[in-house]
C-alpha cells in the first residue's frame, strides 16, 4: 500500500474515532441531564392506596396493618428507610431510592447491549431505555416497580455473565440477584426461568458431578430467599401467623380485589387489547403521546423492513440475543395478562421495557445502505430527545401538582360546618394525611343508607367511586346527589383515581 493510502486510512480512522468520542460525550451529557431532572422532580406525594402502604412502612413496618401490604417488599422498604434518615417525607424517600436504583441499572443495560453493539450504540440503546416514559413515570413514584426493574436488569446481566463464564462461582451471582429481586417485587418470580435455563446449560456443558452442582445451586438459591422471608416471619411473630396472612392476601388478590382475569368484567379479547395497546404501548411506552407513538411505530416499520428486505441485515441477532430473555419476557406477559390488575399499566412494565430493549438491540444491528442506517440513527436520536423532553414535563407535573385525592382532601378541609365524606379507596390517603374531618370507607349501599339515616341533618358527601360501586351493585342514586366539586391529576400516574368528583347527598 502506498504512503498516501496509509495516510488516508489513518485519517478516516481518526475521523471516525473523533466522531465516536464526540457522540459518546454528547450522550453522557444527555444522561447527566436526565438524572438531574429525575432526582430534582421525584414525587413527594403518596396518592394511592399502595403508595400509602409503602410510605407508612418507613415509620412502622407492620404487615397486618398493611404497612406495607403482603409480601412486605423488605429490601425496598430497607432502601427507603436508609434514605428516610436524611429525608423527612417518606414518599419522597422512596422516590429518591428509586431514582438511585434506576441510575445504577444503567450499568447492566449497557453491558448487555455491548455484547452485540459498539460502545456508542450501546450507550444509545441505554439512553433510549432510560428515556422511556415508563422509566420516567415509575422512577418518580414511591412504588416498588422502579427498584424492581432496576434489579431485574442486574439479574438478567448476571445470568448472561454466568453463561459466558461457565464457572461455578459465577452461578452464585444470579442466585443472590434473584433473592434481591424477590425481596423487592415478588410478582417478578416468573423471570426465575433464567435460573432454570442456566442450570440446564450447566448440566449439558459439564457432565462431571453435575447432580451435586445442581443440588448445591438449588440449596443456595433457597438460602438466599430465606434471608428476607425469615425477616418477614420474625416481624409477624410466628410462622403460623405469617402463613395465615399470606393465604389471606393471595386469596383476596386473585379472587376479590386483585383485578386478575378471574375477576375482570371484560372478555379475553378486550383484556388483551387493554394489555398490549392501552397499557403497554399507548400508556407505558408512548405516554399517551401521538408523537412518541408515531416514532415507535416508525421504528417498528424500519425493523420489519430490515428483517425481510435489506440484503445486509444482521444475521447474528438470533444467535446472541439470549432467547431465554425473550422467553422470560413472554412468560411475564402471560402472567400479567392472567393474574395482574389490568387497570394498572405499571404491572406491564417489565414486559414493555425489556421487550423494547431487545427490539432496540435488533434494530441497531441492522446493516444496509448508508442513508438507511444513518436515517434510522437520526430517527432513534430524535425519538429519544422527544421522550426525554416529555419525561421531564411529566415528572415535573407529578412532583409539583398534588394528586386528585390530595386536592379533594384540601378542598374538604376548607369547608365549613360538620360533615362526613364516604369514600372508596380515598380513605387510605386521608389516613396518611391525617385530615381533621370525618370520613369513612363504604362498600355497600345498604350500609351507606343506614349511616345516612343515622346522621340526620348532617351534611354527607360521596365520591364518584362510591357511586360507581353502587352502580355495580345495581343501585343508581345519582338523582339524589348534587355535584359540588371535581379534581383531576395525571392519568398516567394514577389510572384509577385521576378524576374524583365530589357529591353532596340530598338526605331531606
Amino acid at each position: 500500500m502506498s504512503q498516501s493510502g496509509i495516510d488516508k486510512g489513518h485519517f478516516y480512522k481518526s475521523q471516525l474515532t473523533s466522531r465516536a468520542f464526540i457522540g459518546m460525550s454528547l450522550f453522557m451529557l444527555w444522561f447527566i441531564l436526565i438524572y438531574y431532572f429525575r432526582f430534582k422532580y421525584t414525587s413527594p406525594f403518596a396518592g394511592s392506596w399502595d403508595e400509602v402502604d409503602f410510605a407508612l412502612a418507613l415509620d412502622r413496618f407492620d404487615l397486618l396493618a398493611m404497612q406495607p401490604h403482603f409480601p412486605g417488599y423488605p429490601y425496598f422498604i430497607l432502601g427507603g428507610k436508609i434514605v428516610h434518615q436524611w429525608i423527612g417525607n417518606p414518599a419522597l424517600s422512596l422516590s429518591l431510592f428509586n431514582a438511585a436504583m434506576n441510575l445504577l441499572s444503567c450499568i447492566p443495560i449497557y453491558l448487555l447491549a455491548r455484547k452485540q453493539l459498539s460502545p456508542l450504540l450501546s450507550l444509545l440503546a441505554t439512553l433510549v431505555i432510560q428515556s422511556l416514559i415508563f422509566t420516567w413515570l415509575l422512577t418518580a413514584q414511591p412504588m416498588s416497580e422502579a427498584a424492581a426493574i432496576s434489579l431485574l436488569w442486574w439479574f438478567i446481566w448476571s445470568i448472561q455473565y454466568a453463561l459466558d463464564r461457565n464457572v461455578l462461582w459465577a452461578q452464585i451471582i444470579p442466585l443472590f440477584c434473584f433473592s434481591l429481586l424477590m425481596g423487592v417485587r415478588l410478582s417478578y418470580f416468573i423471570v426465575g426461568v433464567g435460573l432454570i435455563y442456566l442450570w440446564v446449560m450447566d448440566w449439558r456443558r459439564r457432565p462431571d458431578h453435575r447432580f451435586m452442582r445442581l443440588l448445591t445451586m438449588i440449596l443456595l438459591a433457597a438460602l438466599f430467599q430465606l434471608i428476607w422471608i425469615a425477616g418477614l416471619v420474625m416481624s409477624e411473630g410466628s410462622i403460623q401467623g405469617f402463613i395465615t396472612l399470606s393465604i389471606s392476601f393471595v386469596s383476596g388478590h386473585f379472587q376479590e380485589w386483585g383485578g386478575s382475569v378471574n375477576t375482570s368484567s371484560g372478555g379475553w379479547l378486550e383484556r388483551l387489547v387493554q394489555l398490549l395497546w392501552l397499557n403497554m404501548f399507548w400508556s407505558g411506552l408512548s405516554g399517551r403521546s401521538t408523537g412518541i407513538a408515531s416514532g415507535i411505530g416508525l421504528l417498528i416499520a424500519v425493523g420489519i423492513i430490515g428483517r425481510f428486505l435489506l440484503p445486509g441485515r444482521t444475521n447474528q441477532y438470533r444467535k446472541h440475543t439470549g432467547l431465554w430473555i425473550l422467553l422470560s419476557v413472554v412468560l411475564y406477559g402471560v402472567y400479567a395478562f392472567l393474574a395482574q390488575n389490568i387497570d394498572k399499566p405499571r404491572h406491564r412494565a417489565p414486559f414493555a421495557v425489556i421487550g423494547f430493549f431487545l427490539f432496540m438491540k435488533y434494530l441497531l444491528q441492522i446493516k444496509g445502505p448508508l442513508f438507511i442506517t444513518r436515517g434510522m440513527m437520526v430517527l432513534v436520536v430524535l425519538l429519544t430527545l422527544y421522550q426525554s423532553f416529555a419525561g421531564i414535563q411529566l415528572v415535573k407535573e407529578l412532583s409539583t401538582k398534588p394528586p386528585a385525592v390530595y386536592q379533594l382532601a384540601d378542598h374538604l378541609e376548607h369547608r365549613n360546618g360538620h360533615f362526613i365524606i364516604y369514600t372508596w379507596e380515598e380513605s387510605r390517603v386521608m389516613d396518611f394525611l391525617k385530615v381533621p374531618y370525618s370520613y369513612k370507607r363504604v362498600f355497600t349501599y345498604e350500609y351507606f343508607l343506614q349511616e345516612a339515616i343515622s346522621r340526620g341533618p348532617q351534611r354527607i358527601y360521596l365520591t364518584n367511586h362510591v357511586l360507581q360501586g353502587f352502580d355495580i351493585q345495581g343501585i343508581n342514586i345519582r338523582h339524589q346527589v348534587t355535584e359540588v366539586g371535581a379534581f383531576h391529576s395525571n392519568p398516567l400516574a394514577d389510572p384509577l383515581y385521576n378524576k374524583i368528583i365530589l357529591y353532596e347527598w340530598n338526605n331531606k
